[in-house]
Formats: structure tokens, C-alpha cells, sequence
């Protein structure tokens, strides 16, 4: 696994959420740099808030901007409803298997871990 590719991801995930929201992943399972030149991104697998897969893109679209893009998320998209983490169906709507999930948070070593 990329180290860098790790950091990179984690670092972006995390900086695009508001102050106080836990990541929607439980860790980061393996990274790398895919591509070349402008064209290069850092691919995640990870394991979500809720044990299932998924896979993350992130990509630099401007000099100090970055974007993502989630590649692959088998039960639907996340969304952060006040207190916890949900899945989500196509049109917003809080998938009912998911309303009393609840979120087990990484421990801060293992987010502080990461960030080294």
C-alpha cells in the first residue's frame, strides 16, 4: 500500500467534512497512485462506517484543489443525518434497513495513525 496515497485520501476525506463529523469510513483497507501527469489520482479501498466496501477517487483538478469521487458503493450513497451515518437510495431518501445503525468511529489512534 501507498503510504502517500493513504495520507492523501484520508487527509482530503476528512478535510471535506464539517468541524465535529466523524469520517464515513472505518479505515482505509488499501491505496494507490493510478494514471500519470495530470491525469494521475489516488485510489482507496475502503471500509465503511457500516463494514461494507467501497472505493474512493481522489483527484488534484486545479493547483490546490482536489475533488473525489466515489468509484463503487455497494449499499447505496452515505449521508450524515445529525447524529450518525445513513445509506442513502438515488434520490436522497434514508434507506430504512439503515435508521438504527449505529456508528462505531475509528479510534484517534488509528485516525492520528494515519495522518503521519
Amino acid at each position: 500500500m501507498s503510504g502517500r496515497a493513504e495520507i492523501l485520501i484520508r487527509d482530503h476525506l476528512i478535510g471535506c467534512l464539517p468541524p465535529g463529523v466523524p469520517p464515513s469510513f472505518r479505515r482505509i483497507v488499501s491505496a494507490c497512485f493510478d494514471g500519470v501527469g495530470h491525469k494521475r489520482k489516488a485510489v482507496g479501498h475502503m471500509e465503511m462506517f457500516d463494514g461494507r466496501p467501497a472505493t474512493v477517487e481522489v483527484f488534484q483538478w486545479a493547483p490546490n484543489a482536489w475533488g473525489h469521487r466515489w468509484s463503487d458503493m455497494p449499499g447505496g450513497a452515505c449521508s450524515w443525518e445529525g447524529s450518525c451515518w445513513v445509506r442513502c437510495d438515488d434520490e436522497g431518501n434514508i434507506l430504512p434497513a439503515q435508521m438504527a445503525l449505529a456508528f462505531t468511529p475509528p479510534a484517534a489512534s488509528e485516525i492520528e495513525r494515519g495522518r503521519r
